[in-house]
């Protein structure tokens, strides 16, 4: 018989500031064991650590409600899903955007509402 699973943490309040939240879609753990959230309804991916404590915000380039997803690269870059401007996002881990990619439509290469993200690494 499996274990019951217990509860471990939790954190983020609703509002606007800092360390807040507001329509987390998606959540990433990098390297370090860091917290990544997609804080779409405050336009935002905000980094925790594994107490929940607040490190850092990548803001500036999203619509609203976006980013829907988040994944994080064997580089430690920030990759995002930004559903209504139907672009891809490619931060560094100090918050610089680096690249951005995509139109919207629904021909070969172009997006339409992107909403997930996901990471695989070959080893």
């Amino acid at each position: 018989m499996a274990s019951p699973v217990t509860f471990q943490l939790k954190f983020g309040s609703l509002g606007p500031g800092n360390g807040y939240l507001n329509g987390p879609f998606g959540i990433a753990v990098d390297a370090s064991g860091n917290l990544w959230v997609a804080d779409s309804l405050n336009r935002r991916i905000e980094e925790f650590d594994l107490n929940g404590n607040f490190l850092q915000t990548v803001s500036g380039v999203f619509s609203s409600p976006s980013p829907y997803s988040i994944a994080i690269d064997i580089a430690g870059d920030i990759w995002a899903a930004d559903y209504n401007l139907n672009e891809i996002f490619d931060f560094s881990s100090t918050g610089l955007l680096l690249f951005t990619t995509g139109t919207t439509g629904g021909a070969p290469g172009q997006l339409f509402h992107p909403t997930c993200l996901a990471w695989g690494a070959i080893l």
